[in-house]
């Protein structure tokens, strides 16, 4: 969803969070693992890309999470994530 109204209709990312965070606080939508996907919202709204930032999320209960994306790992320990990064 977020690469779509990314993409096709060029919102900026206050937008697609916003809307985001208003699916999230809507009833009429079953989220799955609605704490992973408000968590990987916050890291969105500091600056991660949508994708790193669930991929994050969805790791947290996993002892480290490696990556060779250097960009995501400069981004993450600019936000003091507590998060241990692997460069293979």
């Amino acid at each position: 969803m977020e690469w779509l109204l990314r993409h096709s209709y060029a919102l900026e990312r206050l937008i697609i969070l916003a809307t985001m965070n208003k699916i999230l606080a809507t009833d009429n939508f079953t989220i799955e693992q609605n704490n992973v996907m408000a968590k990987a919202l916050e890291w969105y709204g500091q600056g991660l890309d949508f994708a790193d930032a669930l991929h994050l999320a969805s790791s947290l209960q996993a002892d480290q999470f490696v990556s060779f994306d250097k960009k995501l790992i400069k981004i993450a320990t600019e936000l003091n994530m507590d998060i241990i990064f692997l460069e293979p």
